[in-house]
C-alpha cells in the first residue's frame, strides 16, 4: 500500500505546475482547485528501529520541498487551512519605527497608542459574499502603569458602538472578544478610543508611561481558507494584509519567463498597495515556508498564445495568482486590477496662496494629554527652493483649557525647528484670537514638510495621579492657514528626480545573478515612478568586477577598496586620547589632543577650503577609509546609466528595499555617489550639493536665484564680491596715477 501511495504521489507531482497547482481546462479566474493532500501516514509515518532509514534523505536536490512538505517528512504535520484576517491602520502616515504620543508603530504589526487619551481608526476586510462572523478578536496589552479601574477602550464597528472593556492585560497580550453584530462583507471600519490613567504620577513623563499595544496581525478573525473567494478582490485584500504585517510578497518565477512580464504584474499590484510593499522573487523549486503563506504570485512561461490570469489555492491554503505570459497581458491586468483614481495630493500646498489646514487634509486637532504631539504634513513642489532669509506666514487659530498648570507651554515647529513658544497658563478656557507667526522660509524645502505642535503641561502636583478633567486641554482649528511664497524652479543637483524615474523596465544586469536582478525589477515596478529616461545598471562583486564601466566616478581599485575596508575601529587603550579625568589620583587630562596642537592653522585651512570648494571635499578625499556593502554612482556622461555595485553578502531583497527608500528621501537630492553601510544607512557625496536651476525663470526671479546661490555658500560669494571690488578699484587707481603723473609734468 505504501508503494501505491508513492506511485500516486509521483504521478500527481509530474502532472502539476512546479509551484502550486494545475489549472483545469475549464478553470477560469474563479476556478477553485485543491491539490490532493498527502496521507498522514506518508507525511510522518511511524517508524520502528527496523524501518528507520540508515541515512538521511538528500535535501539539496532539484525538489528539496514540494508545497509545504519536506522530502524527508520529519517533524512535518498537516497544516490547518485557515486564514488570519488581521486589522490594519487606515491612516498611512502613522510613524514607523519610533514611539510618539498617540499612534505609532514601534515594530511592524504592533500598534502602540500612547497617552491618557488616544484613538485610531482600523480596517477589517472580510471575504465577499460570505456571512460575517459573530465576533472578532482584539489582541492587546497595556503598560503596568495603567490603572485598570480608570483605563478602558471603547470599540465601535462601522460607527456603531460594540462595547467598552477595561485595559487590564498588563502581564502580556490578552484577547478581547468584540461582538460582530455590525460586521459586513467587505471592508469594515473599527474605531478604538482609549482612556488611560496613570496609577501614581501626573505630568508629561506619566503620559509616556501609559500605553496600550495592539497586535494587528493576530487580531481580527480566523476563517477557513475555503471561505476566501478565488477572486482579484480577495487577492488585493490579502496583499494589503501582508504588507500591513511587514511581510514580503512571495513571487515564484521560473527560467524562461520574461522580465517584462514580471514588471507588468508587479506594476499592477503596486498600484493597489502602499509604497512600503516589498517582494521576494524566487525559483518555484525553492522550499515553501512551513508556516504557509496566505498570498503568492506564480509566473508561468507562455506558449505563444493569449495571456491568462487565474486564482488558485495552494495545498497550504494560500491564495495564489497564477499569471501565464502571452499576448494581451496588459489589458488582462488592467481588468483584473482596475486603475485607482488619480486624485490630487490632499497635502499639496500651492506656493503663493494662503492655504488652510483643512485644505491640506488635516482634521481638527484636540489633545488631552500632559504631553501631546500633533503634525500637519504638507508637500511643496520638488523644484521649490528658498535658502534666503525670506519669511513664510502661519496664521494660527487655537485655544486651550482654563486653569492649566503654571508653566504649561505650546511649541510650534516647522520641520522640527521651533518657530514660536506660546504660554498656556494664562487667559485660557476659550479660542484665542488668530495669531500671525512669521518664520524663516529656509526651514522648508521641496517635498515633504510638517508643521508640528508640542504641548507640555506639568502635573499639579506631579507626585499624585491626575484629577479628571471635564474640558479639553488644547485645540488647533483647521481654519489655521499657511502661506509660503513661490520660488524659481531649483533643486540640489541636476539629477534630482532621475532616481525616482527608474522603473523595473529600466534595470540592466547582463552578468548578475537572476534572483538579484528579478528582485530589483519587481521591487522597482511596485513603486510609482516619475517621468524620465534614467536607467540602472546592477553589478555584483567579485564576478562583475571586470565589467564595470571605466567612466564611473570611482575607478575599479577605489570600488574594490571600499568593499575590502570594513571600517576602522576606534583606538583602544593608550592609543585613545583622553580629554577627561574620572579619578582625582590620575594625572591632569590634556587640554586638547596633542595631534591637534595646530588647531588654529587647521581651522583656517578648513575655512579656506570651504571658501574654495563649498560642496565639500573632493570625492577622492571623501572616500578615504570608508567602507560599504553597496555603492551607487551617478552617470558621468549622458549615455550612461546609474550604477549600483553590491556585495554578495547582502540579500537582494534587503538592498532593493533599501534602495527604493533611499531614492525617495531628501538625502538623494544631488547625490553623485552614495554608500550603503552595514547598518543600513546611506552616506552621500557631495555633502552639500550645489543648487541648480531646473526650469525656466522669469526676469524678476533672477535675484532669488542669486540669493539661493549666495545663501548656499556665503563665504564663497563674499570672496567673489571682494575680488570684484578689488578689480573695480584698479581702473580708478590707474586713472589717479596717470593724472597725477600729468600734473607733475
Amino acid at each position: 500500500m505504501k508503494h501505491l501511495w508513492s506511485i500516486l504521489l509521483v504521478a500527481a507531482v509530474a502532472g502539476t505546475a512546479p509551484l502550486y497547482a494545475q489549472n483545469t481546462p475549464q478553470g477560469g479566474a474563479d476556478a477553485e482547485i485543491h491539490l490532493p493532500d498527502l496521507p498522514e501516514a506518508l507525511i510522518d509515518p511511524p517508524q520502528t528501529p527496523a524501518q528507520a532509514p540508515s541515512a538521511p534523505a538528500p535535501s539539496d536536490g532539484p525538489l528539496p520541498q514540494i508545497g509545504g512538505w519536506s522530502r524527508s517528512g520529519a517533524g512535518t504535520t498537516v497544516q490547518e487551512r485557515t486564514w488570519d484576517l488581521g486589522l490594519r491602520v487606515l491612516d498611512t502616515s502613522v510613524p514607523q519605527g519610533r514611539i510618539m504620543m498617540g499612534a505609532s508603530f514601534p515594530e511592524p504589526g504592533i500598534l502602540r497608542l500612547t497617552g491618557e487619551d488616544a484613538s485610531v481608526a482600523l480596517a477589517l476586510s472580510l471575504p465577499a459574499d460570505e456571512t460575517p462572523p459573530v465576533s472578532f478578536d482584539l489582541v492587546l496589552r497595556s503598560s503596568v502603569s495603567n490603572l485598570p479601574d480608570h483605563s478602558w477602550v471603547t470599540v465601535s464597528v462601522n460607527e456603531q458602538e460594540a462595547g467598552q472593556w477595561p485595559l487590564s492585560n498588563v502581564e502580556g497580550f490578552g484577547t478581547i472578544t468584540v461582538p460582530g453584530t455590525a460586521l459586513k462583507a467587505g471592508i469594515n471600519t473599527v474605531d478604538l478610543s482609549l482612556h488611560q490613567h496613570h496609577r501614581i504620577f501626573c505630568g508629561p513623563e506619566a503620559s509616556f508611561d501609559v500605553w496600550t499595544e495592539i497586535n494587528l496581525p493576530d487580531s481580527g478573525v480566523t476563517v477557513p481558507a475555503g471561505a476566501v473567494k478565488l477572486t482579484a478582490g480577495s487577492f488585493r485584500a490579502g496583499v494589503t494584509n501582508i504588507v500591513q504585517r511587514g511581510e514580503k510578497i512571495d513571487v515564484r518565477m521560473p527560467e524562461g519567463v520574461s522580465t517584462d512580464t514580471l514588471a507588468a504584474v508587479m506594476g499592477a499590484i503596486g498600484a493597489n498597495v502602499s509604497d512600503s510593499a516589498a517582494i521576494l522573487v524566487r525559483s518555484p523549486y525553492e522550499p515553501v515556508d512551513r508556516a504557509g503563506r496566505r498570498v503568492g504570485v506564480a509566473l508561468r512561461q507562455g506558449t505563444g498564445g493569449a495571456a491568462d490570469i487565474s486564482f488558485l489555492r495552494s495545498p497550504q491554503g494560500a491564495l495564489v495568482m497564477q499569471v501565464t505570459e502571452g499576448t494581451g497581458l496588459a489589458d488582462l491586468l488592467a481588468r483584473t486590477f482596475p486603475a485607482q483614481d488619480a486624485e490630487r495630493d490632499p497635502q499639496a500646498l500651492t506656493p503663493g496662496r494662503e492655504t488652510t489646514f483643512k485644505e491640506l487634509g488635516a482634521p481638527l486637532i484636540v489633545r488631552n494629554t500632559h504631553y501631546a504631539q500633533a503634525e500637519v504634513p504638507f508637500s511643496l513642489p520638488k523644484d521649490w527652493m528658498n535658502l534666503s532669509s525670506q519669511r513664510a506666514m502661519l496664521t494660527l487659530d487655537y485655544g486651550y483649557g482654563k486653569d492649566l498648570t503654571d508653566g504649561s507651554i505650546l511649541l510650534v515647529k516647522a520641520n522640527g525647528e521651533t518657530i514660536i513658544l506660546l504660554p498656556l497658563d494664562v487667559d485660557g478656557g476659550k479660542v484665542q484670537p488668530s495669531l500671525r507667526v512669521r518664520f524663516p522660509i529656509n526651514l522648508l524645502h521641496g517635498g515633504h514638510n510638517t508643521i508640528s505642535f508640542e504641548m507640555i503641561v506639568p502635573g499639579d502636583p506631579a507626585t499624585f495621579e491626575c484629577p479628571e478633567r471635564d474640558s479639553d486641554m488644547l485645540v488647533v482649528l483647521n481654519s489655521s492657514t499657511l502661506n509660503v511664497p513661490p520660488t524659481p524652479p531649483m533643486a540640489f543637483g541636476p539629477q534630482d528626480d532621475e532616481l525616482q524615474s527608474i522603473g523595473g523596465e529600466d534595470v540592466m544586469a547582463p552578468a548578475a545573478e537572476p534572483d538579484f536582478v528579478h528582485t530589483f525589477i519587481g521591487q522597482l515596478s511596485l513603486q510609482k515612478s516619475t517621468q524620465g529616461t534614467a536607467r540602472l545598471q546592477l553589478a555584483q562583486l567579485p564576478q562583475d568586477f571586470n565589467t564595470l564601466d571605466t567612466r564611473l566616478p570611482l575607478d575599479r581599485e577605489e570600488i574594490a577598496h571600499i568593499f575590502q575596508t570594513r571600517g576602522t575601529s576606534a583606538p583602544q587603550g593608550a592609543d585613545r586620547p583622553q580629554f577627561f579625568r574620572l579619578n582625582e589620583a590620575e594625572d591632569d587630562a590634556p587640554a586638547q589632543d596633542p595631534q591637534r596642537s595646530d588647531g588654529l592653522a587647521a581651522s583656517l585651512k578648513d575655512w579656506l577650503g570651504e571658501l574654495v570648494a563649498p560642496e565639500g571635499p573632493t570625492l577622492s578625499q571623501w572616500i578615504v577609509n570608508r567602507s560599504a556593502v553597496a555603492v551607487l554612482m551617478a552617470p558621468t556622461e549622458s549615455d550612461m546609466p546609474w550604477t549600483l555595485v553590491s556585495d554578495t553578502t547582502l540579500a537582494p531583497e534587503v538592498l532593493a528595499a533599501s534602495f527604493t527608500q533611499f531614492r525617495a528621501s531628501d538625502r538623494a537630492q544631488g547625490t553623485r555617489v552614495a554608500l550603503r553601510t552595514q547598518d543600513g544607512t546611506w552616506q552621500t557625496w557631495p555633502p552639500t550639493p550645489r543648487p541648480h536651476v531646473v526650469g525656466p525663470i522669469a526676469f524678476n526671479q533672477i535675484f532669488q536665484v542669486v540669493g539661493n546661490f549666495a545663501s548656499w555658500a556665503p563665504g564663497f560669494y563674499a570672496l567673489i564680491l571682494l575680488a570684484l571690488s578689488v578689480l573695480s578699484t584698479i581702473p580708478a587707481l590707474i586713472y589717479v596715477i596717470l593724472t597725477r603723473k600729468d600734473r607733475n609734468q
